[in-house]
């Protein structure tokens, strides 16, 4: 019975400890809610052009074909 109430008592430590962690955690997620983070709009960027002309879309590649072997770029 002893063995019983040390369990129990062991027991409740716990529950209370993890009560008191999720009562921290909670107050940190209603922070959170009541003081949200600032919307950013952001800036549009313009993306570097590398040379090629403005709205430039390169030519789809219709080949079914697999790639040529290039036995330069392979070594046996």
């Amino acid at each position: 019975m002893k063995h019983l109430e040390e369990s129990h008592a062991t027991l409740r430590v716990d529950v209370d400890g993890i009560k008191d962690q999720m009562g921290k955690i909670f107050d940190m997620v209603q922070t959170m809610v009541n003081n949200p983070q600032p919307i950013v709009n952001p800036v549009n960027q313009p993306w570097p052009t590398y040379g090629l002309p403005h709205n430039y879309v390169p030519p789809e590649d219709d080949s079914n074909d697999p790639p040529r072997w290039n036995p330069l770029l392979y070594r046996l």
